[in-house]
């Protein structure tokens, strides 16, 4: 874990690699047309450097914020199952994904009228500067470790784990 954080902690510190993994994320849900009920802000390449990372302003407040999320009436249910079926789609589907996932890097954005129950909660995705791409092996064994530990599968849950090059000692309990 260590020797693979080490490998892309270095790449977090230059932002035209992080703005290379958003356009690509942002490029996954425009390409879904609807489907993914999330927003990824656009980068603006031509003020983007290696130190500095430009992109569009969202206007919301950190998913963390309860008294927010209740004064606005969000529908944390919708919220939630929108932001994981996004993070689903970069690890199964599109294969590049935030491996950043913290509280920090999701906005919650209101769109419509302030009356009670008529706006509309979307989940914004930030920081892109820590993201995996995975090999197409690596992704069907994410799959098979997602569907053994729902099924307690414990044979499938170890073919995952090598299949994304988790080897365990099996010999030593």
């Amino acid at each position: 874990v260590v020797k693979e954080w080490t490998a892309e902690a270095v790449k977090e510190l230059d932002f035209r690699t992080e703005a290379v993994n958003l356009k690509r994320a942002r490029q996954a849900v425009i390409d879904e047309d609807g489907a993914l009920d999330v927003t990824i802000p656009a980068v603006w390449d031509e003020y983007t450097t290696k130190r500095v990372m430009v992109m569009d302003f969202c206007e919301g407040f950190p998913i963390k914020r309860v008294a927010d999320l209740d004064e606005n009436h969000v529908d944390r249910k919708t919220l939630l199952h929108a932001v994981t079926t996004a993070f689903a789609h970069q690890i199964f589907v599109d294969g590049c994904f935030n491996a950043d996932p913290h509280p920090g890097n999701i906005l919650v954005q209101l769109s419509g009228s302030p009356q009670k129950d008529q706006r509309k909660a979307k989940a914004v995705l930030l920081d892109f500067g820590l993201a995996k791409t995975l090999l197409e092996s690596e992704r069907l064994g994410f799959a098979k470790i997602v569907y053994a530990a729902q099924h307690s599968d414990y044979q499938l849950l170890l073919e995952g784990f090598d299949q994304i090059g988790l080897i365990l000692n099996r010999e030593n309990p």
